[in-house]
């Protein structure tokens, strides 16, 4: 991963994904703000709805989102969890990088615990 001529990521992919650390969690649902007050404890860097009404947020803790949904009483379905794609971990590591506000607030940047 470059940006503006400096490496910030010389790895494998998934190597990289985990350095983001966010997840990507789908879900039917027809109370957005319900799913919205939920995510925001597992550390929500963003929140989209689909023109299907489907919820993507991009989560730090994908596990505390899921036990919050059932723990409010959040009617769900079609729940899917992976993790973030190349795409939000550039934008992540390069948010973090130059400063740029708007960065996931779950992505963790550091490099401590990943294998060089």
């Amino acid at each position: 991963v470059v940006d503006r001529g400096r490496v910030l990521a010389d790895d494998d992919l998934p190597t990289i994904l985990r350095r983001v650390g966010l997840r990507r969690v789908t879900l039917a649902a027809a109370d957005g703000a319900a799913v919205e007050a939920a995510a925001a404890p597992a550390g929500l860097a963003q929140h989209t709805v689909a023109t299907d009404g489907r919820h993507e947020l991009l989560v730090a803790d994908a596990d505390r989102l899921v036990r919050d949904l059932v723990g409010r009483g959040v009617d769900f379905s079609d729940l899917t969890i992976a993790g973030a794609t190349l795409e939000e971990a550039f934008l992540a590591l390069t948010a973090g990088a130059t400063g740029t506000a708007g960065a996931p607030t779950g992505a963790d940047l550091s490099t401590e615990g990943v294998p060089a």
